[in-house]
């Protein structure tokens, strides 16, 4: 996580927002609005997003972020 180190101190908070976001809306099984996000990444990343993998994006991304201030 040294790259966030580098980051102003907003960019840090802002990506803990948006954690939390993606956390509630796992976890009130939002699936549509999980699709929209899922092809949002899919579609600046080429990467697949699923709700079955929510659960432990959200996990890790909020355990590596606990501790950048």
């Amino acid at each position: 996580m040294q790259f966030l180190a580098d980051e102003p101190k907003w960019v840090v908070r802002a990506l803990k927002l948006e954690v939390e976001k993606l956390e509630r809306i796992h976890h009130r099984s939002d699936t549509e609005t999980w699709a929209k996000i899922e092809e949002l990444v899919h579609e600046n990343s080429m990467r697949y997003f699923s709700f079955e993998d929510g659960k432990m994006f959200i996990e890790v991304a909020s355990r590596l972020l606990k501790d950048v201030e």
